[in-house]
């Protein structure tokens, strides 16, 4: 296909150059004819003429159930008015899609079906009062039209149909095509551990391995033969070339499957298909429905808006795109791949992020060829970088233009087949390619076509660029110049996303908490910080901080870190505040503040209006103290775009649901799977379609072991015990505690351990804690003169908590250490904890955080009943005690442990510091100054924590080390950074429940 305009112009570049583009298939191979002159297509542009906007008010909206089905189908709507009035439905209150009551007959029936179903979903979501929640679903969103018939019959050359063994034989395999599980295994092993293949002909060659393991295949060749002939995940793999009609010599190579069958396997992965969700979901906290709940992207409002503009039965398929330019050589060479990842917001966000669910599939490497620049104006060079993109886009992205219109039939695994309609929903990427997609102007919000100088009213993007077209009168340049001016790139007349249908580019390009975060926002505030307090004061107080268990420790300080990844700023986002206390301005510090809040906020598995609301405060108490970075001269203006990309981050969650949906780190870790071990894999010459076949390979095996693992299972067991009290819920069962069955360090003398352990009233405090078992307990001063009649104990160097998943991710553990002096480590190790201490303790409940769990609450807001204590030593009591003369059992009414010896720091204030939010706590010491301690269960203990040291005498500062500070010194602040969702705002808490409820829930009934 030939794209562009039949003239050239006289002067400057040509039109032609930059427009005139031809797109090859290699499949098709069609005729070139040399001299044809390009063919001009029309640009039409999206505007809102003759659209109305929904009313989302008017409860006479038509039920799903009496919109007809070939609504669509038969009639010539205008797709662009169709957008607009699509578009225009998100500026005003969201419409409640649930049809009222009428006249009995379908829409009746359907209302007490959707009332129905949202009565079930209300039920399985109670757990108690404090964390119900209920939820709307769209009705008749989702429907099965249809079965597929059964297999059909299988039928010779001349028609007639075979009875039995061909088609029984086949089933009777499980592991078909292979013989047996031991060739099945075999060729697995040599695909998936990409066993050389020289080395593998050698093995083979082997006497008397193929005959005694049985495999029908004696090479290499003869393997991939047998696994070449298995049907590809996503169609076949199709090499398109592009180039220009000025410079024909050069190619432009892309490669792409069928998106439409990549989706298409989704929906038949059997392993994904019980958790796909095909309905979208309103979810409110209570029963007045008045503060909704967005996690899942079906509980967002883009979802439902969409679906109310197709028939009643449609199911959407919300597409997800990322793009991401990677490097395939690690120092030389220069060798890159460009792939494009699609998944589908049906799948939940846990699954979508699992790279072993293939939840996410490759469907393209776009070119990386480069072009010769030394003929090449710059301007020149831009736009075709422009065209190098949108056009192969435009014809990956192709087929989603009519199934996305009109639906296209697709089949899960069981044959239930549903009317899909694809519509690209979000588009994930970093700030220069969501520039490059959205065809902003560098420097420009790619969101609202903000310009870089100010927040003024946007213009739609497609109206520039038709104004510029018709002004330009066939020049170029002169529509380049035009598209600039308006900050609008001139490289494109059509881009890719131009004829989607229901796509607004601006508005599905989501937040990248990755790269505009981490690698953006917080980059630029640590550069800032290092110029206000001295690099080398904040090394100095960085390295000082005490070790904290799944944080990393920067040794060396980060002045001298170079390509620093996102886990590493997101260790130092946890550290910041408390290394900046002290030495920077209040104001300074608040903005900062403001903006590692937005930040840990933006994260959040599920928010609510209320955290949303708190997104938005913390957001303008930077913008209120954000003028301190240019009054010192950090920055002169902050006109900065990933700092007003913020602003867009509370509509993102509300549209599409919560960052983790979309969030551009997720599919990194892709690159891995899908571009370089591919590279590896080949002669790194034309490595591509090496790369095509080697992945290609990998996805039958893959879904080979799928089909064998669904075949060959088991049937599950039948339980009849409906106890709910098993539930896995963690909000019911507290964290449980692992510790090791055996002591490393058995009867270790009491005496010793106090010198070791540097717990020099560890003996005092033992005794104390025995005798409150006791039936007549001795008095204080009879206890002080009693000897202990324990004289060695049984020591573990650490134990460790496993919370349950909030995400259904792998569960995180949190390790508690209490490890004496040895050579490498002179001052030991002894980490900090929240105790539940007091019978007030578990009575405060979640309100005061008394009973901390999912160690994801605010350590800010520690109630009654909790205290900070160090671990000095972890301990079992033996299971006998010497006495005078005799050895007796321990009596039965004390337990053996686990226990912990901690010592106390003190209670910390009733409010946190007015600026930088921290609570400040002291070492406790007793009349004698003696430190304060306890003897307690090791299940009072409900989680780490981390202090930091209060900074304020540089020469005190000096001596401190991360192995010395907790001892030298006396004052620190609770770092409520430190922990996952430690934000100081009471609605935290309760929405880290409810997130556990909704994904524990949903899938209960069916959804």
């Amino acid at each position: 296909m030939t794209l562009g305009a039949p003239e050239r112009t006289r002067r400057g570049w040509s039109r032609a150059r930059i427009s005139s583009a031809t797109f090859l298939p290699t499949v098709l191979r069609p005729a070139i004819r040399s001299r044809s002159p390009p063919i001009v297509q029309a640009s039409t542009s999206l505007t809102q003429q003759d659209a109305n906007p929904l009313d989302w008010h008017d409860h006479s909206w038509p039920d799903p159930e009496d919109i007809s089905d070939d609504d669509d189908s038969n009639s010539e709507h205008d797709y662009h008015e169709d957008l607009a009035q699509f578009t225009a439905a998100f500026n005003q209150d969201e419409y409640e899609l649930l049809p009222g009551l009428g006249d009995p007959g379908p829409q009746t029936q359907s209302h007490c079906e959707g009332q129905r179903l949202a009565r079930v979903l209300s039920r399985a979501l109670l757990d108690d009062e404090d964390t119900r929640v209920v939820e709307d679903v769209y009705p008749q969103a989702g429907k099965v039209i249809h079965r597929q018939s059964t297999d059909p019959p299988v039928k010779d050359e001349d028609g007639d149909t075979v009875m039995g063994s061909a088609s029984g034989a086949a089933k009777d395999n499980a592991y078909a095509p292979f013989d047996s599980e031991l060739e099945w295994r075999v060729a697995q092993w040599a695909i998936k551990e990409t066993v050389g293949q020289t080395a593998f002909d050698r093995f083979l060659d082997i006497p008397g391995v193929v005959d005694k393991l049985g495999l029908s295949f004696n090479n290499i060749r003869c393997l991939h033969q047998i696994v070449d002939a298995q049907p590809d995940k996503a169609g076949k793999w199709t090499t398109s070339h592009l180039k220009f009609n000025d410079n024909p010599s050069t190619m432009f190579t892309v490669c792409h499957c069928d998106i439409l069958k990549a989706i298409e396997s989704i929906f038949k992965n059997p392993e994904l298909a019980p958790h796909l969700v095909y309905k979208p979901t309103k979810v409110y906290s209570d029963d007045s429905k008045e503060n909704r709940i967005f996690s899942e992207m079906w509980t967002g409002k883009w979802w439902h808006v969409l679906q109310s503009q197709l028939p009643g039965h449609a199911t959407v398929a919300p597409v997800i795109i990322a793009t991401d330019k990677t490097q395939l050589t690690q120092f030389s060479g220069g060798k890159a791949a460009y792939p494009v990842y699609l998944t589908i917001g049906n799948i939940p966000k846990a699954l979508r992020r699992k790279p072993s669910t293939n939840a996410s599939i490759l469907i393209a490497y776009l070119s990386v060829d480069k072009m010769d620049r030394s003929k090449m104006a710059e301007a020149d060079h831009h736009s075709k970088v422009q065209w190098i993109f949108h056009e192969p886009m435009k014809h990956i992205l192709a087929p989603l233009v009519e199934a996305g219109k009109k639906g296209v039939e697709m089949v899960n695994h069981l044959g239930e087949i549903r009317q899909v309609h694809p519509i690209l929903s979000c588009y994930a990427a970093d700030y220069p390619e969501q520039c490059l997609v959205a065809c902003c102007k560098y420097g420009t919000c790619p969101k609202c076509e903000c310009s870089a100088a100010n927040l003024g009213d946007p213009t739609p993007t497609l109206s520039i660029i038709k104004k510029a077209k018709k002004e330009s009168n066939g020049s170029a340049q002169e529509f380049s110049q035009q598209c600039m001016k308006e900050d609008v790139t001139g490289g494109v007349y059509e881009p890719f996303w131009k004829s989607l249908p229901f796509t607004d580019i601006h508005r599905i390009l989501t937040p990248d908490v990755l790269h505009q975060l981490y690698q953006g926002v917080f980059k630029h505030v640590v550069n800032w910080c290092q110029s206000m307090v001295g690099a080398k004061q904040l090394d100095q107080r960085i390295r000082s901080l005490p070790q904290f268990q799944g944080m990393r420790h920067f040794k060396n300080g980060i002045s001298a870190l170079s390509q620093i990844s996102g886990p590493k700023r997101k260790d130092m986002a946890k550290i910041l505040i408390p290394c900046l206390a002290g030495t920077v301005a209040p104001q300074g510090i608040k903005a900062v503040k403001g903006l590692l809040d937005f930040i840990f906020l933006s994260q959040y598995p599920t928010h609510n209006q209320q955290t949303l609301k708190y997104m938005e405060d913390v957001l303008d108490l930077f913008h209120k103290n954000k003028s301190f970075f240019v009054n010192v001269g950090c920055h002169p203006t902050l006109n900065i775009p990933k700092f007003h990309s913020l602003i867009h981050y509370v509509d993102s969650i509300q549209f599409f649901g919560t960052t983790d949906n979309y969030n551009t780190e997720m599919f990194k870790r892709l690159h891995i799977d899908f571009a370089k071990e591919g590279w590896r894999a080949t002669n790194q010459r034309d490595e591509f379609p090496q790369m095509i076949q080697w992945l290609s390979r990998q996805e039958k095996i893959d879904m080979l072991a799928l089909g064998i693992s669904v075949t060959t299972a088991p049937p599950p067991e039948i339980s009849h015990n409906s106890d709910k009290s098993k539930t896995n819920n963690p909000l019911v069962h507290p964290p449980p505690i692992i510790i090791a069955k055996k002591s490393p360090a058995p009867n270790r003398p009491v005496v010793f351990i106090q010198k070791l352990h540097n717990a020099l009233q560890f003996g005092t405090h033992l005794k104390q804690y025995l005798n409150s078992f006791l039936n007549h307990r001795l008095g204080r001063q009879r206890l002080e003169h009693a000897d202990l009649p324990i004289d060695s104990i049984n020591i573990f160097p650490q134990f460790r908590f496993q919370p349950e998943s909030l995400q259904e991710e792998e569960n995180e553990s949190n390790t508690v250490k209490a490890l004496p002096p040895t050579s490498a480590q002179k001052n030991g190790r002894f980490d900090t904890v929240v105790v539940m201490d007091g019978e007030d303790a578990e009575a405060t409940g979640l309100e005061g955080i008394g009973i901390i769990l999912l160690f994801m609450v605010p350590l800010t807001n520690l109630g009654i009943g909790t205290h900070i204590g160090r671990v000095k030593v972890i301990f079992k009591l033996p299971d006998f005690i010497e006495l005078p003369g005799r050895r007796e059992a321990l009596p039965s009414t004390i337990p053996r442990g686990p226990f912990a010896y901690v010592e106390w720091y003190s209670r910390q204030a009733h409010t946190a510091d007015s600026v930088h939010g921290l609570y400040r706590i002291t070492k406790a010491y007793n009349v004698q100054n003696n430190p304060q301690g306890a003897v307690i269960p090791l299940s009072n203990i409900q989680q780490s924590c981390m202090l930091t040291p209060v900074f304020k005498d540089a020469d005190e500062e000096q001596k401190w080390r991360a192995e010395n500070v907790l001892d030298l010194a006396d004052n620190f602040s609770i770092n409520n950074w430190a922990s996952k969702a430690s934000q100081s705002m009471p609605e935290c808490e309760r929405i880290w429940t409810i997130s556990y409820i909704i994904q524990d829930k949903l899938r209960t009934v069916g959804m």
